[in-house]
């Protein structure tokens, strides 16, 4: 019975053992106090941080609560207004918004289709004059693909700016020049889109060839690597001094022969001599946006050819191009079709004063919205009268041969 005990009997701490076990009360009881502590402040740390005020740019205090507040209104208050939210450089939104067709039509440009449709219209002027029967559907074709062509291109242009974030709402004096930025659209819905311009163009060109051979397919293959190459690549044509070059040969030269070809099936020289006119007025508008643009150009490290010569060579030879196209219709139409020389005197009657105005526009950035409008003016203006001098010519032809 006393070896039971004995086994059982607890034996007495020491005096290290009890110190031990003390030390381990305390710690313990202070980490639960700790935790219980930092438990009960997380919800009040919480609401201090949603109600803390954090400076705003102006140095005043702003809730979280009331600058979330504040811009779910101005974005509300924006969309009331219809007002595009800009993608500014380096910085995208996540949301994109859906290509609409109002904006495929803004891509599309149609403000700067004369530079397309006006250089088939001579082509075809050219033909009648020359004693061919033109077909009204092959013609209405050919000034399809040309405008497709011009469009795609336009396109093209907004879709690579975009891409390479060189436009943005303080470099864009108009919205419908960075029509990707401005309505925050995604941009390859406009690559699609151009993409589809061209190959609407070939469905056309499909046609044309059907009836003129591969003469015109060849042409048109041209000009499309062309519109590819002004603004795609490492390198595109619109970084380097040949912008108004190409657009010009391309769209003043390539696209009315081609043109001509297929209206008549015959490969004449002179219509490139007839032509340059038309080349000269196309330059003449990549020589004005260039002008124009200067500034934001040299921001995107393009050398175009205004960057080279500098805004005051660059305005004197804007004037001497646009009087120079002028004095040269003149001298093509009395040279080679002389029965339309009655339409001239009239041609430089209704082109003083848009000439006027052109020749004291400076081709700053602020007189943009000005200068487009004036040259493409410029290139209707006279285009259209040369067209009409050269049918003139052809109807006296006709009248004589009666």
């Amino acid at each position: 019975m006393g070896g039971g005990v004995a086994s059982t009997a607890r034996r007495p701490k020491s005096a290290s053992e009890e110190g031990v076990a003390g030390l381990r009360l305390t710690i313990g009881q202070a980490a639960r106090q700790a935790a219980n502590r930092l438990r009960e402040a997380r919800p009040i740390r919480s609401a201090a941080t949603a109600e803390a005020p954090s400076p705003s740019s102006d140095g005043h205090a702003t809730s979280a609560v009331g600058a979330t507040r504040e811009t779910h209104d101005v974005d509300e208050s924006g969309a009331r207004a219809g007002a595009p939210s800009p993608r500014t450089r380096g910085a995208r939104t996540q949301a994109s918004q859906r290509l609409t067709p109002l904006m495929a039509v803004q891509l599309a440009a149609p403000h700067t289709w004369p530079a397309a449709i006006m250089p088939i219209m001579l082509a075809i002027a050219f033909a009648i004059a020359g004693g061919h029967t033109v077909a009204t559907p092959l013609a209405l074709a050919v000034l399809g693909i040309g405008v497709l062509l011009q469009s795609a291109a336009n396109t093209l242009n907004d879709y690579y700016d975009c891409v390479k974030e060189t436009d943005d709402e303080d470099a864009c004096v108009d919205p419908t020049d960075a029509v990707l930025v401005y309505n925050n659209v995604d941009p390859r819905a406009a690559l699609r889109l151009a993409m589809g311009m061209v190959v609407a163009a070939f469905v056309l060109g499909a046609y044309v060839i059907f009836h003129a051979g591969l003469i015109p397919l060849g042409l048109g293959v041209v000009g499309a690597a062309f519109v590819v190459a002004y603004s795609a690549g490492r390198t595109p044509l619109s970084y380097l001094p040949l912008g108004e070059v190409v657009s010009g040969v391309v769209m003043g030269g390539i696209m009315p022969f081609a043109a001509y070809q297929a209206l008549t099936l015959d490969l004449n020289g002179a219509v490139w001599l007839w032509c340059l006119p038309s080349m000269l007025l196309i330059g003449l508008i990549m020589l004005v946006n260039n002008t124009s643009d200067i500034e934001r150009d040299t921001r995107a490290q393009r050398s175009t050819l205004a960057i080279l010569l500098g805004r005051s060579r660059a305005v004197l030879l804007y004037r001497l191009v646009t009087m120079g196209s002028l004095a040269l219709v003149c001298a093509i139409v009395a040279a080679w079709f002389p029965g339309g020389t009655v339409m001239l005197p009239f041609m430089v009657l209704a082109a003083i004063p848009l000439l006027q105005a052109m020749m004291r526009n400076p081709l700053t950035a602020e007189r943009r919205l000005q200068s487009m409008p004036q040259v493409l003016n410029a290139n209707i203006l006279i285009g259209a009268f040369y067209a009409v001098a050269v049918l003139v010519h052809a109807s006296g032809l006709t009248v004589t041969a009666l």
